[in-house]
């Protein structure tokens, strides 16, 4: 991989592909990239050119197959991805766009894995996770955070709090897959151990 520093208005030429990279803006963590390219070429974000070429889905480990899943995250696009993908490999898949969503789902039937988007609205990540705290038999087998950066003020404030898995979002759904087998699989280990 050829990595380059770039200054804001600068570009970078493909000349084999008749590509150009110009950065257009850069806030915060985020920079804002411009392509130029023939109209034969098609350029895509990575997570979804994921979606559009993927090989055909393995089917669910036997571990991960009965497997309950309560995604909250307020991106509905994303929510449907997830459970879409997570569906297709025999995953049982429940969504919230919000905390109180959230809250109300784990009321109605509590979940194997429980993954929540930091900074949820309406009751956010932190109203989930106390209303576990207070009611125990809502707490799912594991916990999984997803935030868009490792932000070491959310961790600090996430560390009252009994969360399993911390991962820098978006996910592909395979990443997410194998996320939360592993999850499973060492919580299930545990319970037999003890």
């Amino acid at each position: 991989m050829l990595v380059l520093s770039r200054k804001l208005g600068e570009e970078i030429v493909i000349p084999q592909s008749q590509l150009t990279v110009t950065v257009l803006g850069i806030v915060g963590n985020r920079v804002r990239l411009g392509v130029s390219a023939p109209p034969e070429v098609t350029i895509r974000r990575r997570e979804i050119e994921s979606l559009v070429h993927r090989p055909p889905r393995p089917q669910a480990p036997a571990s991960m197959a009965p497997a309950r899943i309560l995604i909250a995250a307020r991106n509905r696009c994303t929510l449907k991805s997830y459970a879409d993908g997570l569906g297709a490999r025999g995953v049982l898949v429940a969504t919230a766009s919000s905390g109180l969503e959230c809250i109300g789902s784990l009321r109605a039937a509590v979940p194997d894995v429980l993954v929540l988007e930091l900074n949820l609205l309406w009751g956010g990540e932190d109203g989930v996770l106390s209303m576990i705290a207070d009611e125990p038999k809502l707490r799912p087998q594991c916990v999984m955070i997803m935030a868009q950066t490792r932000n070491p003020a959310a961790l600090y404030r996430l560390s009252g709090f009994q969360v399993d898995d911390y991962q820098t979002s978006p996910l592909s759904v395979d990443d997410l897959a194998n996320r939360i087998c592993t999850l499973l699989n060492f919580t299930r280990a545990k319970t037999v151990v003890s």
